[in-house]
């Protein structure tokens, strides 16, 4: 979990409003600061705002979908890693969502230990490339 220096922050976004409370529930309760958004555009502008480190979203919302978030993200917000979490999955869907960068992939229903082991795996990630020492160019 996060240090007491630095917090360790998570945006969800999904147009379900139980949902959303549901996943806010679990993360606030190992620690995370945790922000709640129902629509791609308030997580954009989120982002734009706070240093997420990671962003768990639903795949398929109404006006722009998890995957077009999941590209932004990529070519704005490189060091944020994304969670696809949906209820409508296929192996095309899962082979997209990871190509595109999203760095994992629930399908709903899913249990709250399944949650919580993929979200410590993206943060043993992140500290991972936050802590690996820079590496010189070969000569």
């Amino acid at each position: 979990m996060a240090t007491l220096t630095q917090r360790e922050y998570i945006l969800v976004v999904d147009d379900d409003r139980n949902m959303l409370e549901l996943l806010r529930r679990h993360l606030a309760a190992q620690g995370f600061e945790v922000l709640t958004v129902s629509g791609v555009v308030e997580a954009i502008e989120i982002l734009k705002m706070i240093p997420i480190d990671l962003v768990v979203t639903d795949l398929k919302m109404p006006k722009a979908s998890g995957l077009d978030l999941v590209k932004y993200i990529q070519e704005h917000f490189g060091n944020t890693e994304v969670i696809m979490v949906t209820g409508y999955a296929t192996l095309l869907r899962a082979l997209e969502a990871t190509k595109t960068g999203a760095g994992g992939y629930l399908l709903k229903p899913f249990t709250e230990e399944e949650l919580l082991a993929l979200v410590r795996h993206v943060f043993n990630k992140l500290r991972n490339r936050r802590t690996a020492p820079a590496q010189s160019p070969l000569v």
